[in-house]
């Protein structure tokens, strides 16, 4: 049902709009973000900004996982954007059938308060934030770090090795 679960602070831009929706075959668009759900201007920025061909939903995590794991949507092919990592590892564990993580941009607008360790270059962590996207990888779920389709996948485990 979970064609592409994504950590993407930006959550719809052109990257998304562009090329992620063109190359997965995908149906829905799903942004999980509290913050956004509950605003009325972030909600129709995101509707604005997605996809006119896709279906798209901006949902709080309680609305998602009730949808996520309602057997009505097991046909669906759902494209999952979420901005924080309490939210990315709360999908993996609650949701069904996930088929893959994709960790993009995080750590330069999201804030934490705390120091944060740069991993790659569009990937900044704070320890806490470390662990908990190391514990995804506990959901033997394929997991890894792509900015775009056309860039090679490279797997969340090389990138959080050291943690």
């Amino acid at each position: 049902m979970i064609d592409l679960l994504r950590l993407d602070e930006r959550l719809i831009h052109g990257q998304i709009a562009a090329a992620w929706v063109k190359t997965l075959p995908v149906d829905t668009l799903l942004v999980i973000d509290d913050t956004s759900a509950t605003d009325p201007f972030l909600t129709k920025t995101l509707y604005m900004a997605s996809p006119a061909n896709i279906k798209t939903f901006v949902m709080t995590n309680e609305e998602a996982l009730k949808v996520l794991n309602d057997p009505r949507c097991a046909d669906r092919h759902i494209f999952v954007v979420v901005r924080t990592i309490d939210t990315l590892l709360n999908i993996a564990e609650n949701a069904k059938d996930v088929k893959e993580v994709n960790v993009s941009n995080y750590g330069r607008l999201v804030t934490s308060g705390k120091e944060r360790k740069g991993y790659t270059d569009h990937l900044f962590l704070d320890d806490d934030e470390a662990v908990s996207l190391k514990k995804v990888l506990a959901f033997d779920i394929p997991a890894f770090m792509q900015m775009t389709p056309s860039q090679p996948k490279t797997p969340l485990t090389n990138i959080l090795k050291n943690v």
